[in-house]
């Protein structure tokens, strides 16, 4: 009597889990323990083939549970060995069965924002990631909305500009406005160096002057005399009023005596002291000869007598 062999089923392909909202942890445990039970697997083959079921979001937290555990045992000095297929689920049921894994993957998209010395190229890259994590079926525009609330507010204006619809436009506008910026702020920093350096060419021309009158009081003081700038309308001053002085044309009618103030340097158009006839300005009158040009103090020549003009 001849037995028939049993056929063979084709093996059973397992689910994969990429840690999207729409997505359940444990009913992916459940159809990865059917399949493991169709297909016949051990602890071990279970423990090898469940990192290949996983996507995205839940594969970049393998890689990082994995890199972990080796650190440990590095930091321990211990052996390493790959965890078994029950510690994995616990630790996935642990991190993906919550729906506080989707909240917070949202709290760090909210929470991202431009740092300074990061380019526009690197921010929108690492959020790109973050979205996707979130969600890898969400489209451009949802992608942009979420981008544009982590950009500055200075920059908000210019990368809505023209309405983009797709990130390349959008990073195009985000770029136009930093490059923008990088120029006002240049100019801005040179014009406030133009204003410091003028601010410190007063206080240098301020400082040589102070110098310079300090050494000029300095020289007086010890009996060292200094041309000053007046010296010149000094000279001239002098000179007009040495040339009045020494002046003895009379009229004909003047008589040649002495004048009725002595030499004294006195003004010798009103007769007071501390100027010259020519930087004169009182109002003067002479009664003798009927003239503004002199006072009578100081009349130099006396009015004929009648008689003398009958003679």
């Amino acid at each position: 009597m001849t037995t028939t062999p049993k056929a063979r089923l084709p093996p059973v392909s397992p689910p994969t889990y990429s840690a999207l909202a729409t997505e359940s942890a444990i009913d992916f445990l459940e159809a990865f323990f059917l399949c493991a039970g169709a297909n016949n697997w051990s602890e071990e083959i279970m423990a090898t083939q469940f990192p290949l079921t996983l996507r995205s979001a839940a594969l970049d937290w393998f890689l990082n549970h994995i890199g972990a555990l080796k650190l440990k045992h590095i930091r321990d000095s211990t052996n390493y060995k790959d965890p078994t297929f029950k510690k994995l689920k616990e630790a996935f049921v642990h991190v993906f069965s919550r729906r506080s894994y989707r909240d917070e993957a949202m709290e760090k998209i909210l929470n991202r924002k431009k740092r300074e010395s990061e380019t526009v190229d690197a921010f929108v890259q690492v959020f790109i990631k973050l979205l996707t994590s979130y969600d890898p079926r969400m489209e451009e525009t949802g992608k942009i909305r979420f981008i544009s609330r982590a950009v500055p507010v200075k920059h908000l204006a210019q990368c809505w500009q023209n309405n983009p619809t797709t990130l390349e436009q959008f990073c195009d506008n985000y770029r136009n406005a930093e490059y923008v910026e990088s120029i006002i702020h240049k100019s801005e920093s040179e014009s406030v160096l133009a204003v410091k350096s003028v601010e410190i060419a007063k206080e240098v021309a301020i400082n040589a002057i102070l110098e310079a009158a300090t050494a000029a009081s300095t020289q007086a003081l010890q009996g060292e005399p200094k041309q000053s700038r007046l010296q010149p309308f000094t000279n001239t001053v002098n000179r007009k009023f040495h040339s009045t002085q020494v002046s003895t044309s009379y009229p004909p009618h003047q008589s040649n005596q002495e004048p009725n103030i002595p030499n004294t340097g006195s003004c010798y158009r009103c007769g007071t002291s501390g100027h010259p006839r020519v930087l004169c300005t009182r109002k003067v009158f002479c009664s003798a000869h009927n003239s503004t040009n002199h006072d009578s103090s100081v009349c130099r020549g006396v009015f004929p007598q009648s008689n003398s003009l009958n003679n």
